[in-house]
């Protein structure tokens, strides 16, 4: 076995992503480092000292040799394993970079910076410029995502130092991000996209705009260089995007609306300005996590949605959905599947097939066939379930391994749809111990679609005790609790806080869950406040 290399930096996608029980695959090679992919579009680099800190990047010590394109790609024991590659994850330094709240520099100091950076954009150069100082970022996008050839087009290294400048107002970041997982191109630079829309990018980056925050010129000059000399053109685009937004941007684009480009056909339509949401502030709300989230995750259940509602939902309220489940069967009868698919991945939610569906699969000798069939459609994850057809224990822990040798990131569910079946403390622990042993990267306590089976009691009260044993975990098992009705989704927000993890939610029910958990319904209002709130702010 190869000796371990050590971790020196981990960016923040690659702790997202890299988890205990992540399966990916080995998706590319460079000179001293790889490319690793997973299920759900995670995505990061593997690298030699050399290279520079990232949120996507695990800088390492030098590696003898490197794996082999589609090698599998796995977490275990607090390692990354690839081909012959082992690195320990555990006390490597974390990279996660601040901006600062500021940029002093005029536009003189940019001078130069903002110049076309490569022959393929030339062409939309001038109209980029004239599209920002309208503030008019969905055209920009349209005009450069995934233009230019690599891994990385330039046109997207020019919209990661735009996202990053704007991403400086943080109220910002749900909207850039929307922006950033929309963009058509490559799936490791809309990764790269997504982490600029939060703040995040290589340290010379940030270490540029330290420089523009001081309002130091020569400073400035000095940054430049080593950014500059990242890639073949990828860290100009990306001075030159930076540049963009501080010289070009319309301030109203970044402080007040963004404007949406008219629809494809209506050239001549006027462009209407479309606010960015003002969220309030004037209220103490239970604090939540963010995607991409391991813990508050809300989870929805899909028994026909047509696809022009799903689009509307998820333009919507994407940010606030982490999980679509295709209830049961539907998946296999929808037309319209492989649509919805590619649209929940640029709203960054995972999709997955229901259990029973698997399980049918399996029932009839066709679980094999199943999981092609998944992974063609582009599933990122699967759930296995044993509540239709009593799937014995050996038999799930098989579908299991399965699954994740196929890339699938697994719910396993704990718990049977009989209502007949008696529900055990001891034996949902000891299932749910089973199939996090066997690779599961989520449990699921099943509840079924009526909330009437499992979890609860068949008048839909919640069983303390078996939340009591799933909790015995700990506290960062990730158990996710399916709760179709309000009563069972506020006991579990009542009594594991807002960031529990609710499955089963109807999509139509989706902003009203999230006012669940923030303590601004009747049913949450009193658990859900910070302590130090609750009942001292109540005015005349």
């Amino acid at each position: 076995m190869a000796e371990p290399v050590p971790a020196l930096w981990c960016g923040d996608g690659v702790l997202e992503a890299a988890r205990p029980g992540f399966v990916g695959r080995v998706q590319g090679t460079f000179d001293d480092g790889f490319y690793v992919s997973g299920p759900a579009e995670e995505v990061f680099a593997v690298m030699g000292p050399r290279h520079w800190p990232g949120p996507l990047h695990l800088v390492a010590g030098e590696m003898a040799e490197l794996p082999a394109v589609h090698n599998r790609a796995h977490v275990t024991d607090g390692t990354l394993v690839a081909g012959p590659v082992r690195v320990p994850l555990d006390g490597c330094r974390r990279w996660a970079p601040s901006l600062p709240e500021r940029l002093h520099a005029d536009p003189e100091a940019w001078h130069g910076l903002a110049a076309g950076v490569d022959i393929e954009l030339a062409p939309v150069w001038e109209a980029v410029r004239h599209d920002l100082r309208r503030g008019d970022l969905a055209a920009v996008f349209g005009r450069l995502a995934g233009r230019g050839p690599g891994l990385t087009p330039s046109g997207d290294d020019v919209l990661a130092g735009l996202l990053l400048v704007c991403a400086m107002d943080p109220a910002r970041r749900g909207a850039l991000g929307r922006l950033a997982c929309s963009a058509r191109t490559t799936t490791l630079s809309r990764a790269y996209l997504r982490w600029a829309a939060v703040g995040q990018s290589i340290q010379p980056a940030h270490a540029l705009l330290e420089a523009v925050a001081a309002g130091d010129p020569s400073a400035m000059v000095e940054a430049t260089r080593p950014l500059a000399a990242v890639g073949a053109t990828s860290g100009r685009a990306l001075i030159a995007g930076m540049a963009l937004a501080a010289t070009e941007l319309a301030p109203n684009a970044v402080t007040r609306t963004m404007v949406s480009r008219p629809p494809s056909g209506d050239a001549g339509q006027e462009i209407i300005p479309m606010p960015i949401s003002e969220s309030p502030r004037f209220l103490e709300t239970a604090a939540r996590t963010s995607k991409p989230r391991r813990r508050g995750i809300t989870h929805v259940i899909d028994k026909g949605t047509p696809l022009a509602a799903m689009n509307d939902l998820l333009e919507a309220h994407g940010p606030l959905v982490d999980v679509w489940k295709f209830g049961f069967g539907t998946a296999y009868v929808d037309g319209t599947v492989g649509a919805k698919v590619e649209l929940l991945r640029g709203h960054e939610v995972r999709a997955c097939p229901g259990g029973t569906l698997l399980e049918a699969a399996w029932w009839q000798g066709r679980s094999a066939e199943f999981l092609a069939w998944a992974e063609r459609v582009g599933f990122d994850c699967v759930e296995v379930s044993r509540g239709a057809t009593g799937l014995p224990a050996s038999s799930k822990s098989g579908l299991i391994g399965a699954a994740r040798d196929h890339g699938f990131e697994v719910f396993a569910e704990v718990g049977s749809k009989d209502p007949h079946e008696p529900a055990l403390a001891s034996e949902w622990l000891a299932e749910a111990r089973s199939d996090l042993d066997c690779g599961a990267a989520w449990l699921v306590a099943e509840g079924r679609e009526s909330g009437t089976v499992g979890l609860y009691a068949a008048d839909g009260s919640v069983r303390a005790e078996l939340v009591e044993a799933l909790g015995r975990l700990g506290e960062d098992a990730p158990v996710v609790y399916e709760a179709p009705l309000r009563q069972q989704q506020a006991w579990l927000v009542n009594h594991l806080g807002a960031n529990v993890n609710l499955a089963n939610i109807a999509p139509e029910e989706v902003l009203g869950v999230e006012a669940l958990r923030q303590g601004l319904r009747s049913d949450t209002l009193r658990t859900s406040l910070p302590t130090h709130t609750a009942g001292s702010l109540r005015g005349p």
